[in-house]
């Protein structure tokens, strides 16, 4: 069935490590206007003292995730989260290095973080879209690294893959993040394949040469699907 024009379409953007998905963020925004959300900046924004994804990682992974401080969390302050054992967070920010140390090296803690933000990052992606179908937005971007694994087929209408070609990708982490070849390499290895990426989207955005050449797939996409 086509689309109709005025409906808000829901786009999923995804690719592996240096295939330049801000690029293509940034292409949306500034030239069709586009609603962008990154998932793991979102996930970051509701890590903070009173968001949602915070207190079920205090509950779950104790005061020791979070940032050290010289306040005196012996008595709990009005309006201060509290852990089960009583003691009062003092809105102190969740130390991402801290809770990366934990996850990183115990298979089950990382499940056990996803099982506590990715349906809290998700719940507020939903909400998001009403506000902005209300609005009267009509592009709505979705980027992920696990959009695929997380299931956001379902709620997107179409799916992108952001691809370029592997020296590419090298070349841009060791530029731009300082990697070695051998660790830019053994990064992209661990990650899903081109065609797993193919398999489940419904476009391909080449992004290993000019900009304007991106804009042309992009523009093209877009045409497509009535934006």
């Amino acid at each position: 069935m086509m689309r109709n024009k005025d409906e808000m379409l829901i786009l999923g953007l995804t690719g592996g490590i240096g295939c330049g998905k801000t690029a293509v963020l940034t292409i949306l925004k500034e030239e069709y206007d586009a609603y962008i959300i990154e998932a793991d900046r979102l996930a970051h924004e509701l890590m903070e003292p009173g968001k949602t994804v915070y207190q079920g990682i205090v509950d779950a992974f104790g005061m020791e995730v979070l940032m050290d401080t010289d306040i005196d969390i012996s008595a709990p302050a009005e309006g201060n989260a509290v852990t089960d054992n009583g003691q009062s967070t003092v809105n102190r920010s969740i130390d991402r290095k801290k809770l990366g140390d934990i996850v990183f090296h115990d298979k089950d803690k990382l499940a056990l973080l996803n099982s506590i933000s990715h349906p809290l990052v998700k719940e507020e992606i939903l909400r998001r879209i009403e506000e902005q179908k209300d609005a009267g937005k009509k592009l709505f971007v979705i980027e992920a690294a696990l959009l695929i694994q997380d299931g956001y087929k379902s709620i997107c209408d179409k799916m992108c893959y952001v691809y370029a070609d592997l020296d590419v990708r090298i070349s841009r982490l060791c530029e731009y993040r300082g990697f070695t070849k051998e660790r830019a390499q053994a990064v992209i290895d661990s990650q899903e394949s081109e065609a797993f990426y193919l398999e489940a989207c419904d476009y391909k955005i080449d992004n290993s040469g000019s900009l304007e050449n991106t804009k042309k797939d992009l523009k093209h996409i877009l045409d497509e699907c009535r934006i």
